[in-house]
């Protein structure tokens, strides 16, 4: 077992059976999503992507999987889950890590503005163009893509199943509020909540006679 901060906040990681190392190349899963993922970063993947709204772009399979999840999110919510809205939040004052927000007491609030209807440049049922199979995305001009409602759950999930391909008989991976589980007996082989290959050649782990770790 594994704890540390990453992602701003607490995550944990861990793995039952398999070989050395796989705690440390859990963290290391981790940071790598966090440096591809964060908008925090002017850096890092998602930011470069965001700054080329407009235009089409290739991008990494780890992003590529991210800007897929949030779009797939976005059409079966009808637009209520919104990872679209980046630029609003970083209008209101959230732009840089929860941790570094000056929210002290006695600190004035952030001055809340209007996010309730997208740019009237924008359709709205197309904020993102997507070519999957070769890794081809395009946002919409004005738009930028936040990664704030689904990276962590996101995170923990693909650290998760990461550590089942490498050998883990079962894992569980926690970023913040947000966790994943796998192992031979989960849900008859498979990473809790979201679907992903799993190793079923063992029939118990410690713990739990399902399976679960």
């Amino acid at each position: 077992e594994s704890s540390f901060e990453a992602m701003g906040c607490d995550c944990q990681i861990l793995a039952v059976g398999g070989p050395p190392g796989l705690l440390e190349f859990g963290e290391k899963r981790v940071r790598e999503l966090e440096t591809a993922w964060t908008r925090f970063d002017d850096s890092s993947e998602l930011s470069a992507f965001n700054r080329r709204a407009g235009h089409w772009t290739s991008v990494s399979e780890e992003l590529s999987l991210l800007l897929w999840r949030g779009l797939a999110g976005y059409r079966m919510s009808d637009g209520i889950f919104n990872p679209f809205m980046g630029t609003q939040i970083r209008g209101v004052g959230y732009d840089r890590d929860f941790s570094e927000l000056d929210i002290a007491s006695g600190s004035p609030p952030i001055e809340a503005t209007d996010t309730s209807g997208p740019s009237t440049s924008v359709n709205p049922t197309t904020p993102m163009q997507f070519m999957r199979h070769r890794r081809l995305a395009m946002l919409a001009p004005g738009l930028e893509f936040d990664s704030g409602g689904i990276g962590k759950g996101l995170g923990a999930d693909v650290v998760a199943s990461d550590l089942l391909r490498a050998g883990a008989a079962g894992a569980t991976g926690t970023t913040g509020a947000a966790g994943a589980a796998g192992g031979a007996g989960t849900a008859g082989g498979g990473v809790c909540a979201v679907d992903c290959a799993v190793r079923s050649d063992q029939d118990e782990l410690d713990d739990d006679p399902q399976g679960a770790v």
